[in-house]
């Protein structure tokens, strides 16, 4: 299994902004065009935000230790993003609006 982890910028962090790490799972029911849509919409979200992602892998399909939502295999994924502490609640209310997001 190889990883495909990708750089995007380095950021300076500054004194407003800090470093977060977001794992996420994405339905399995997705076609992998699909997944990568929805982590654009992360991507977006995280610019309007004022931040910047550092470091991440792309969602690969993998199968999962328990069933989550009925489902036994998702595309999960990371990053490594720098944000204001402020907008990490908007955030975590993004993620239900999500349909396709475990």
């Amino acid at each position: 299994m190889t990883f495909k982890l990708k750089t995007i910028n380095i950021f300076r962090m500054t004194e407003n902004k800090k470093k977060y790490e977001l794992g996420y799972l994405l339905s399995s029911k997705l076609e992998e065009k699909d997944a990568l849509s929805e982590l654009d919409k992360i991507h977006d979200f995280i610019k309007k935000s004022d931040g910047g992602i550092v470091l991440e892998e792309a969602p690969a399909k993998r199968r999962l230790a328990y069933p989550i939502k009925k489902e036994q295999e998702a595309y999960f994924g990371w990053l490594e993003f720098l944000a204001a502490p402020e907008k990490i609640e908007e955030l975590r209310n993004k993620f239900p609006q999500m349909r396709d997001c475990l």
